[in-house]
């Protein structure tokens, strides 16, 4: 998308993982980014991120949201903790964020 002229909003949860985007996607790789820390299961944080987003961007037109959760093994040893946080990001974040961006797409 970038290099086609798009300009991105790159969010992650973890500060290194910003670090190595803002390492690895220079201007000259792929033109004008913002990277906005996000931790996806948090409400306030994705709304102040969307706002960011919009006030950096002026407008956000199209949303990819990637955040998934993953416990390896079996159902029969997953805790409810564990299931919950499964849940929150892969089903509630990705709710929330429809719910936060569309009424500003």
């Amino acid at each position: 998308l970038a290099r086609r002229g798009a300009t991105l909003a790159i969010s992650a949860r973890r500060s290194d993982e910003l670090q190595a985007l803002r390492t690895a996607l220079t201007p000259a790789v792929v033109g004008e980014h913002h990277t906005l820390p996000l931790d996806v299961t948090d409400r306030a944080a994705f709304l102040a991120a969307a706002q960011a987003a919009q006030a950096r961007l002026g407008r956000i037109d199209s949303v990819i949201f990637m955040a998934a959760a993953y416990q390896p093994g079996s159902v029969a040893r997953m805790t409810a903790d564990t299931l919950r946080q499964v849940v929150d990001v892969n089903l509630v974040a990705a709710f929330t964020c429809a719910e936060v961006l569309l009424p500003i797409l």
